[in-house]
């Protein structure tokens, strides 16, 4: 898939995240920090309440299970299901169960997974290396007050190390 498509993608899917929450604001939160595991099956329940606007084309089952795919990884949600026991939440913001201890294990491994890979991706631009063919170059700014591009992932990367290390 093409840079393009991915990016008119996931901009269907914020648009019909943003439709949730309008409909479901207990439920469904734009905001990732304040987002709260959802009930197993959810999916079901929102597509059975979603079938007047399925069929009078106002959105597609893919994009609504696009759109729930991309809440459910982000980070904010992965963050809201790492500890076990956290109360998952249905439609109507009630109480449908708990996060297991394997799926906090999961979230846990998950979150783990994509420091690693933001500091293997700063480290990389410290020491002169990026993937897909780029290259460090000077910075527009550089020279003019403004920290060049690898001083600031070099940055980053000290400030999370002596959090996130293993």
């Amino acid at each position: 898939m093409s840079l393009r498509k991915r990016r008119e993608a996931a901009a269907r899917a914020n648009a019909v995240i943003g439709a949730l929450s309008e409909l479901w604001p207990h439920t469904f939160v734009v905001c990732e920090r304040r987002r709260k595991p959802l009930a197993l099956g959810i999916d079901k329940a929102l597509l059975a309440a979603a079938e007047p606007a399925i069929s009078a084309d106002a959105v597609t089952v893919k994009d609504i299970k696009a759109a729930l795919r991309r809440y459910v990884s982000a980070e904010g949600y992965l963050r809201a299901c790492r500890r076990a026991g956290t109360a998952r939440i249905d439609l109507t913001a009630d109480i449908a169960g708990t996060v297991t201890e394997r799926e906090a294990n999961f979230a846990r491994q998950m979150l783990a997974q994509r420091r690693r890979k933001k500091l293997a991706a700063a480290a990389n631009i410290t020491s002169g290396r990026l993937g897909a063919g780029g290259s460090v170059g000077p910075n527009k700014t550089e020279g003019h007050g403004a920290p060049s591009r690898a001083s600031v992932a070099k940055g980053v990367r000290l400030r999370h190390e002596k959090y996130f290390t293993s």
